[in-house]
């Protein structure tokens, strides 16, 4: 059995999220999350389960919904 690497760079970072988590983040309803989703909101099917990375989400919500 081989071992897993050491992380060296500092405390882990998650790379997904799932629907729900994202929801309550962007204080949003599931429904509302999967409307964005079906318009092109990036997310990923991991195992017949939908994942959102949580920086590329940001930074499509910044280009989509940006507040002057």
């Amino acid at each position: 059995s081989a071992s897993r690497p050491q992380n060296t760079q500092g405390p882990t970072v998650r790379r997904w999220a799932t629907k729900s988590e994202i929801a309550a983040a962007k204080g949003i309803s599931l429904r509302k999350l999967e409307t964005l989703m079906k318009q092109g909101l990036p997310h990923y099917k991991i195992e017949r389960r939908v994942a959102l990375c949580p920086k590329v989400v940001d930074e499509w919500f910044d280009k989509h919904f940006r507040v002057n």
